[in-house]
This record gives structure tokens, C-alpha cells and sequence, in this order.
């Protein structure tokens, strides 16, 4: 028996939301969403734009290269919203534990209620299986403090990262 991709259960909780399989006619999402992310890290560093982009677009094809290399049977997400990619999601099951390895949305698609609604959902998916569920987060980064509202714990101090984790109650 085949398991059911976690991006069509995760679609079926989330009603107006489509996530299609990452492909590399995603690539300029996929480096747009990266980009997005370190905008604020990098607005401090004396680069000229040409620089920051072609530094963000190595960066976003590195990070890309290890998750494939090193999370086999990983799913890897572009989130749709109205037909229109808003972001990407990356998520690896294994050891009873559903690992979020990255979610990012563009710029202009924040602070609307996606990002919530999918981690929500991928809560009560991970509280259906029994899973327990983990991501690594910044510490500096604000989605931290998300999580933490959203019943993560620190496990771990990782330098740079905090491990965090979710316990289904």
C-alpha cells in the first residue's frame, strides 16, 4: 500500500490552498521566497542589488541541493493560492516525526493567515498519525516566536538555530 502524499492531505485541510510538487519551472518562485526571507538579514550588508542577488540565488540553489541530498523521500511544495504560487513548503517524515524544513511565502503574501493555516493543519495531521513534529528555526528570525505561540518547545540550542519541537497531547 502506497501512502497518500502529505500534500494532498494537507490540500484537503486547507480549503482555497493548492500545493503542486517543486519542479524547476518553480525556480524563480523558489529564489524570490529565499530572497524574501534574508531581505531584512541582508539590508544591512554593503552590497550593491546585483551582489545581494547573485549571493541569495547561490544560497537558495545550495539549500535547495542539501535537502534533496540529505532528506530522501522529502516533499517538496509550492503553495498555490487562487492559481497563483505564493511560496514554498518542504516537509520529511521519518522516526515518527514530521519534519518542517522550510515554509516561506513571498513578501507580499505575508501576515494574511497562509502560513497559519498550513502549520494548523500539519499540527492536526501530525496529531492524527501520532507524530510528533520538529522544525529548526533562527533565533533571531520572528517566525520563532510563531512557533513557539503554536505549542513548539526549544530541544535544542544549535548555535545559529534552535531545534524546536511539538508533542501531540
Amino acid at each position: 500500500m502506497t501512502a497518500v502524499p502529505l500534500a494532498a492531505v494537507l490540500a484537503a485541510r486547507c480549503p482555497g490552498l493548492a500545493f503542486a510538487v517543486e519542479d524547476d519551472t518553480h525556480l524563480a518562485l523558489l529564489q524570490q521566497v529565499y530572497a524574501d526571507g534574508r531581505a531584512e538579514e541582508l539590508a544591512v550588508v554593503p552590497w550593491t542589488p546585483e551582489q545581494k542577488r547573485a549571493f541569495l540565488d547561490s544560497q537558495s540553489a545550495l539549500q535547495r541541493h542539501h535537502y534533496r541530498t540529505h532528506y530522501a523521500g522529502a516533499e517538496f511544495l509550492v503553495i498555490v493560492e487562487g492559481g497563483e504560487p505564493v511560496g514554498r513548503l518542504c516537509l520529511h517524515v521519518g522516526d515518527g516525526a514530521l519534519n518542517l524544513m522550510d515554509i516561506g511565502l513571498l513578501a507580499g503574501r505575508r501576515g494574511r493567515g497562509v502560513g497559519t493555516r498550513i502549520l494548523e493543519a500539519l499540527l492536526a495531521i501530525a496529531r492524527d498519525r501520532g507524530w510528533r513534529m520538529t522544525l529548526h528555526v533562527e533565533a533571531h528570525n520572528r517566525a520563532h516566536d510563531w512557533y513557539l505561540r503554536h505549542g513548539f518547545v526549544l530541544l535544542e540550542d544549535r548555535g545559529i538555530y534552535r531545534f524546536l519541537g511539538w508533542t501531540p497531547s
